[in-house]
């Protein structure tokens, strides 16, 4: 669990990819502060199948996703 105590603007963006019939799932997480610096970057393993990676927008490749974090139920 990522728990951060900031005092300074921070930016926050998620990498999404496609799952099922038409539906996205999150695929990556990054928070940068102020200055560029990487706080946190995580990959997310779907729980569903991937079936788009959308790499040309996402970058996200099946390899990024084969050790990404889970959690499954």
């Amino acid at each position: 669990m990522l728990c951060l105590r900031l005092e300074v603007p921070i930016a926050i963006d998620c990498e999404m990819v496609g799952v099922g019939l038409n539906e996205d799932a999150l695929a990556r997480v990054s928070i940068v502060d102020k200055k560029g610096e990487v706080l946190y970057d995580k990959y997310v393993k779907p729980e569903e199948p991937v079936t788009d990676y959308r790499t040309k927008v996402s970058g996200i490749r099946p390899e990024n996703l084969a050790n990404g974090w889970y959690n499954g139920h």
